[in-house]
């Protein structure tokens, strides 16, 4: 995890910018469940060689893996290879590779990657009595891109930067050896100031920076529509903009205060995506639970912030200048214990926040008390729905997603207050993840677990237009 320490006024006494995607996010909700190891004849194997696409050499030292571990990483991933899903190796110098004792499933991640090459990843099914798959992997050239950035005199920004990268069609690139998979491109300059961005296959890219120095202003600078061919390596230089805007993001309370003993520090964690503010309501969160992977992994900019010797009376107000306009989710998280739960819980909660050059925004982060924490099971998220053009009651919409996950009668209802109202929707088919965000942004309603009723409930909540 890279992060950046600097110092801000006030009573906190640090803030440490991260790269998002940190969350540890649950695995093998999809496909088949891994299958326990008994013998040598419960695991698939894949073998196969890499060469160089132009020239048809082989090549040492690349990295192949099959890795469901996400945003996981750390001591889980001795977990995962006990499991078969988390399988790597480098290849010799004839190019060829052997992974061993990998699960049977239909949906393995796959990728293999060597510095100066595009990344290559499919998804690979390893299925019990099929033959061993022998792969023939053939390596690209890759293009890079070297980011310098400036302050407003053209001077070259020594000190750590956040930056982005992202394909302007939405393909992920990812550095050696990263998590699977993670979008968009997110790591930090060098104390030179320069960042190459390498692995880059022929396309058109964004490039953002980002940076919170002293004073609490925001470096922001961002150059769009950077077009590279594959094995091409070009500059590009990242200038300050004057955005002139402020933001001062006000806590009402710290989420420790509900959670009792505390496993991390709280964060301030800020998104270009509104629709998310569905997941920040009064349910808290496993740590592995995908929701709020979704949430972290979107961030733009995530703070941690130091806690308060008092964290039940903790109300602050934490202001940003020069932030880039645009209309964001802000948010709040805190990780603690909750009761008699053996692992630690996450506290979410949020505010939509609309930023305008010149102008000064206040955002408040209102205090909701939690009423329990939400199935750690995401995997419904996942199932599409197919909605006919027309008006759905709030109360059609939960029969819907009964149907869909094939859910027993009353596990999801739409509380009272809302039951016949009513939503347009086009023809469309989209994941639940989809349709409960979009049904945010058009009534603010969030789907909460009431966790003693043991139902999710379709909930009013302050509309996401105000």
């Amino acid at each position: 995890m890279l992060k950046v320490v600097i110092r801000i006024a006030g009573n906190v006494a640090c803030l440490v910018v991260v790269l998002a995607g940190i969350a540890a996010v649950a695995v093998g909700s999809q496909g088949s469940e891994p299958t326990r190891k008994e013998s040598g004849e419960m695991r698939g194997r894949i073998s196969g060689v890499v060469v160089n696409s132009p020239t048809g050499k082989p090549i040492a030292g690349a990295y192949v893996a099959v890795d469901h571990s996400g945003d996981a990483g750390g001591s889980n991933l001795g977990r995962f290879r006990k499991q078969g899903i988390y399988v790597t190796t480098e290849t010799d110098k004839e190019g060829r590779f052997v992974l061993e004792d990998v699960a049977f499933r239909d949906d393995h991640p796959f990728m293999v990657t060597h510095p100066g090459f595009v990344r290559h990843q499919q998804t690979i099914a390893v299925r019990r009595g099929e033959p061993a798959i022998d792969i023939h992997v053939r390596l690209k050239p890759a293009a890079a891109i070297v980011v310098k950035v400036v302050d407003t005199e053209g001077k070259l920004l020594r000190d750590k930067t956040m930056l982005r990268l992202e394909a302007k069609d939405r393909r992920v690139f990812l550095p050696m050896r990263a998590d699977w998979p993670d979008l968009p491109y997110r790591t930090d300059s060098t104390k030179t100031g320069t960042f190459s961005f390498g692995e880059l296959d022929t396309g058109a890219f964004s490039i953002e920076a980002m940076r919170i120095g002293q004073a609490e202003t925001v470096y922001h600078a961002k150059v769009s529509d950077v077009a590279i061919e594959a094995g091409e390596t070009k500059e590009v230089v990242l200038k300050p903009a004057d955005h002139r805007s402020t933001v001062k993001i006000k806590i009402e309370k710290d989420p420790h205060a509900y959670l009792g003993e505390t496993k991390g520090a709280a964060a301030l964690l800020i998104s270009r995506k509104p629709a998310l503010l569905a997941w920040a309501g009064r349910n808290f969160y496993h740590l592995e639970d995908e929701r709020l992977g979704r949430v972290w992994k979107s961030a733009l900019v995530m703070a941690i912030l130091t806690p308060a010797e008092d964290a039940d009376t903790l109300r602050k107000t934490y202001t940003l200048r020069n932030f880039p306009p645009g209309e964001y989710a802000v948010f709040t998280y805190a990780m603690g214990m909750y009761k008699d739960w053996k692992s630690p819980a996450a506290y979410l909660r949020g505010a939509k926040a609309v930023i305008s050059p010149g102008k000064e925004r206040a955002v408040e982060i209102p205090w909701i008390e939690p009423i329990g924490p939400s199935p750690t099971n995401a995997r419904m998220l996942y199932t599409l729905v197919n909605l006919e053009a027309g008006e759905y009651t709030a109360q059609e919409i939960c029969e819907l997603l009964m149907k869909e996950t094939s859910a027993k009668p009353g596990e999801i209802v739409a509380d009272s207050s809302i039951r016949d109202q009513k939503l347009a929707f086009r023809a469309a088919k989209l994941q639940i993840w989809d349709l409960l965000e979009r049904i945010y942004l058009e009534k603010g309603w969030r789907l909460e677990a009431d966790y003693k009723a043991k139902t999710l409930v379709l909930r009013p909540g302050a509309s996401s237009k105000q």
